[in-house]
């Protein structure tokens, strides 16, 4: 009876010390990334995983910098994916003219810098596979 109380309670600070050790969250790996619109980098561009089973997974983000190149975002800035098959859609925009503007013109956003079909995770041809280990993607947009 006293081995058995003393196994439970063995198991049970494991249970503790296992629980405390993380975030909580499903595990995450680091996603990197580039992102090119025929053969140039795209500046300034929203890239978004979205999970090709969207009742599982979390969507992961990030945001292009001047070079076309991106880290992903679950979670917390910066901690990347879950490992899974991602549809993949990507945001960006053509700076507004201001001419335009004043004549009420050009919405608010600018135009769309590439092809709507990459807006959303129906219709974009993009994919992903973040795998169990850091994952780089060079993601190809074009005409």
């Amino acid at each position: 009876m006293l081995i058995a109380r003393r196994c439970l309670t063995l198991i049970g600070l494991s249970c503790l010390l296992l629980s405390s050790c993380g975030d909580g969250k499903p595990r995450r790996v680091p996603v990197n990334g580039t992102v090119l619109y025929n053969g140039q980098p795209l500046p300034g561009g929203d890239v978004v995983f979205v999970p090709a089973d969207l009742n599982t997974g979390f969507r992961a983000r990030g945001k292009a910098d001047a070079e076309g190149q991106f880290s992903l975002t679950t979670f917390s800035e910066g901690d990347g994916a879950i490992p899974g098959e991602y549809k993949v859609t990507v945001f960006a925009y053509r700076p507004r003219d201001p001419k335009l503007d004043a004549d009420m013109i050009a919405p608010r956003v600018g135009f769309p810098a590439v092809p709507k079909k990459y807006f959303d995770h129906q219709t974009t041809d993009l994919t992903a596979t973040v795998n169990d280990e850091p994952t780089v993607v060079q993601l190809q947009l074009k005409d």
